[in-house]
């Protein structure tokens, strides 16, 4: 500080005195006193004196350079930019989209909560894993949509405990379940010549990445050869393509399988037909393997079906919060009651023992002055007694003196 002034208050001095320009005055004082200020901070702004300290926030999006006084220059945004501002803003995007399908979620979860419960039915999540174990268990290509549906079927009607005021009848359960149960049985298929395709996938494999090339000759002892190439689509074969000639090719596949590729095809039409024989031999074979007891079958799986959605393998929806609720409030009710029930009875109980206690009492003293009657009877009949003794004795006595 210089003359008690601190050297902001000097600036404004000899700005207000000398110069006119405060940015001339900064300029002279750092030249005088060897200070280096460059801008003048407040609490509430900041004042520079040279544009190049600072850039546009809102129209430069380039690098910062202190020798360029211009505020607003930015270099060009090129098309790498744009693919990369494009696919960020695509990012945020789709992470916008998901966490509003998250709160969806969340938000019709917490609805449903709040619900009670009109009508118990099956886990759809356990009917769904029961369709696929048995599709999977059976070897079956019935429709899986149609299955789990039937299934479904079944498993809400046992545990809405029946359609109407009957119950659960028998019948309708085993009709359901045999529906399902028949859905499966005829649409299984047994892969029976699974021991083959081994074979058949090298053989397929061979002809997939070699190409089989023939000679105008050889194509024209195979009636209409462009045809027979449309029906065996497998077969890559051509006129002179480039690809391995039929002699070599099937001599390939003979080294693989010999008793399928016999050394009696000699020509290129009849090693031609033996390749097409032999794809048709090794091809995979499904067969149903109920269909000689189909009936049986059925009513088998049937139970099992009726045995898995009557256990744990089929849970029950789960109960909402508001079922929760309203069990826990029932729960207090009935525990309620039964406190009042139980003090109810216990009053009635002591009410009977009093009176059964009075009633006694009663009963005693009335026994009491029965007993004392019956006394003062006994003494009456005594006095009576006595006296007339004593006048037998006297008139006995007094006749026996007369006589």
């Amino acid at each position: 500080s210089v003359y008690g002034k601190d050297d902001f208050a000097m600036l404004q001095d000899i700005n207000a005195v000398c110069i006119g320009d405060f940015v001339a005055a900064v300029e002279l004082f750092n030249k005088v006193n060897g200070t280096k200020y460059d801008t003048i901070r407040t609490p509430t702004e900041t004042v520079v004196f040279d544009s190049r300290q600072i850039k546009s926030a809102t129209d430069n999006v380039g690098a910062f350079d202190r020798n360029n006084p211009d505020t607003y220059y930015s270099r060009q945004l090129t098309f790498d930019d744009l693919a990369e501002e494009n696919n960020e803003i695509r990012r945020k995007l789709i992470e916008t989209q998901k966490a509003l399908k998250e709160a969806t979620r969340r938000a019709e979860k917490a609805e449903g909560q709040l619900k009670r419960t009109e009508t118990p039915t099956a886990r759809a999540s356990d009917v769904k894993k029961l369709t696929a174990s048995l599709l999977s268990e059976y070897s079956s290509k019935a429709d899986k949509t149609e299955l789990t549906a039937k299934i479904q079927d079944l498993a809400d009607y046992i545990v809405h405990l029946g359609d109407d005021e009957e119950g659960i009848i028998w019948e309708t359960v085993k009709d359901k379940a045999c529906d399902a149960a028949r859905a499966i049985i005829e649409n299984a298929a047994e892969l029976t010549n699974g021991e083959d395709q081994e074979l058949y996938a090298a053989v397929k494999d061979y002809l997939k990445k070699n190409r089989i090339s023939i000679t105008n000759v050889e194509a024209s002892d195979i009636a209409d050869f462009e045809l027979w190439k449309k029906d065996h689509p497998q077969i890559r074969v051509g006129i002179q393509n480039g690809g391995v000639h039929i002699d070599q090719a099937y001599q390939d596949l003979a080294e693989r399988a010999p008793w399928l590729f016999s050394d009696d095809a000699t020509t290129a039409s009849d090693q031609l037909l033996a390749i097409a024989e032999a794809l048709d031999t090794l091809r995979p074979v499904f067969e149903n393997p109920y269909s000689a007891y189909t009936a049986e079958a059925i009513e088998e799986l049937s139970n099992e079906i009726i045995d898995n959605v009557t256990s744990d393998v089929v849970r029950q929806t789960a109960p909402t919060f508001a079922d929760k609720a309203a069990k826990d409030k029932a729960l207090a009710v009935s525990r309620t009651a039964e406190k009042y029930k139980a003090r109810v009875e216990a009053a009635i109980q002591r009410e009977m023992a009093t009176k059964r206690d009075k009633k006694e009492i009663r009963h005693g003293h009335n026994f009491r002055a029965v007993f004392c009657l019956i006394n003062l009877y006994l003494l009456y009949l005594q006095s009576v007694s006595s006296v007339l003794v004593g006048w037998g004795l006297f008139l006995g006595v007094s006749f026996f003196s007369y006589c």
